[in-house]
């Protein structure tokens, strides 16, 4: 995914075009047959990776819930819009979440809210984010 994005063609248009869709536009390229190509692939991972994860994990109406609070840790950790922050972010919440467990389990949600307030205090943007 990252190579997809970072050094095909669509990938440039598709980064270019969250930066400033009406630069782009200006150009010629179709802006929402591209942004809407985004959103349907993503569908199409989504739907790829329920169906990978149910043989594993028990599946019900609010599954979703249990992960929300991880996403939103990973993205504003990592830095909204930065894949780099997204990786690196995931693999802080992880570890973090695997040594909570093991060590204090009553507050290993806790410790994910601490390193993002921690992280919001020292860099607002998140660990690889940019400034408006």
């Amino acid at each position: 995914m990252l190579y997809f994005l970072m050094r095909t063609r669509i990938g440039i248009v598709i980064r270019a075009a969250v930066h400033d869709a009406d630069m782009v536009g200006a150009l010629g390229i179709n802006v929402p047959v591209y942004l809407f190509g985004v959103y349907a692939g993503g569908a199409v991972l989504a739907a790829v990776a329920g169906v990978i994860a149910a043989p594993f994990l028990t599946i019900f109406s609010g599954m979703g819930d249990q992960i929300l609070l991880d996403c939103f840790v990973v993205i504003i950790v990592g830095g909204f819009g930065s894949l780099l922050g997204a990786f690196v972010a995931s693999l802080m919440v992880g570890q973090l979440q695997s040594f909570g467990v093991l060590w204090i389990p009553q507050l290993a949600l806790v410790f994910e809210f601490m390193l993002m307030a921690v992280v919001l205090a020292i860099r607002p943007t998140g660990l690889f984010g940019e400034e408006a």
